[in-house]
């Protein structure tokens, strides 16, 4: 059989490479806890703020989805006759009446 080469100084470079690869796992785990922490304490992302216009536009698209389609084409028509708050509150009505 043959010896292999180099035995005690291979171990101790295994040795090494595995307490580098401990400290490098270490601060990974660090960096990564301060990361997170500095992610809460500013809130994260932020959104930008909805403008008063798409605020009401998604509020008429909620309330109209679920009419059927008879009601649907009531509530456009008031939109187009009188405007999109006073189709919501139709629709709100309409959703009430279900």
């Amino acid at each position: 059989m043959r010896k292999r080469a180099g035995g005690p100084a291979r171990s101790k470079a295994v040795k090494e490479i595995q307490a580098g690869l401990k400290r490098l796992s270490r601060g990974f785990r660090l960096l990564t806890r301060e990361l997170v922490e500095e992610a809460s304490r500013h809130g994260g992302a932020r959104r930008k703020k909805a403008s008063p216009g798409r605020k009401i536009h998604g509020r008429y698209i909620g309330l109209i989805r679920n009419l059927p389609g008879r009601q649907k084409a009531k509530v456009r028509a008031e939109r187009a006759r009188r405007g999109v708050e006073a189709a919501i509150r139709m629709a709100r009505e309409m959703r009430r009446d279900r």
